[in-house]
């Protein structure tokens, strides 16, 4: 992207949730996103998913980091299943919005790194998830030269094709639509192997891409598990 775009793009980007949802109060947002049944939530749908992998590769605790986390629905659902399943998991969220980082400090539902990624962290985590956030990087593939279990999602390519052009997934601040094939072709550009990928439709109508990877050490003992 010409560097006079990204220029008229940093004070959008700057004040993402004042745009994004002029007038609206991220707590009461919150709460409705967490309020939804379950078979019209996507972020529950998500969050079910995730767990059936973890599932699958047997892991069942230790640490996981978020990376833009936003409104905290998906981390507050996380912790919400783990503990029904008797999972104990540490939780970190990486937010540099300082609207939603108010929100998250409010909510106290979870460690929270204020601060734009990549920024330098002490752990090593046992799942890393990236709820679409990889569309907002020129370069994603920094974001994702980590360890552990990954979860990437991101909006689906056909979007442009089958939504319509007011869809927010179509919007300035999202530089970068993926195919299955691209997605796990950033995913080797940055070190690691694909476990799975796929194509599917949220409870919303949302067309999206998710994959899970893993740093290629792990491969030969989490390949074919998912």
């Amino acid at each position: 992207m010409p560097e006079e775009n990204l220029a008229l793009l940093a004070p959008v980007e700057a004040n993402y949730y004042d745009i994004d949802f002029p007038g609206i109060d991220l707590n009461d947002r919150f709460k409705k996103i967490m309020g939804l049944p379950k078979g019209n939530s996507d972020n529950m749908a998500r969050v079910m998913a995730i767990f059936e992998a973890l599932d699958r590769v047997s892991l069942s605790g230790g640490k996981a980091l978020d990376i833009g986390a936003g409104l905290g629905v998906f981390l507050a659902a996380f912790g919400a299943i783990a503990a029904e399943k008797g999972q104990s998991w540490h939780l970190t969220g990486i937010e540099p919005d300082n609207k939603a980082a108010a929100h998250l400090e409010k909510l106290k539902l979870f460690e929270l790194v204020h601060a734009a990624f990549p920024v330098e962290l002490p752990s090593r985590y046992n799942l890393i998830t990236l709820n679409k956030v990889v569309e907002h990087f020129t370069g994603p593939e920094a974001l994702l030269n980590l360890t552990g279990l990954l979860y990437v999602e991101v909006p689906d390519a056909l979007t442009a094709l089958y939504r319509a052009p007011e869809d927010n997934i179509l919007g300035c601040l999202h530089r970068h639509l993926y195919t299955p094939e691209s997605l796990s072709m950033l995913l080797r550009k940055c070190g690691f192997e694909t476990l799975r990928v796929e194509r599917y439709t949220d409870p919303s109508g949302k067309l999206s891409v998710r994959a899970f990877a893993c740093l290629p050490e792990m491969a030969a003992k989490l390949s074919g598990q998912l």
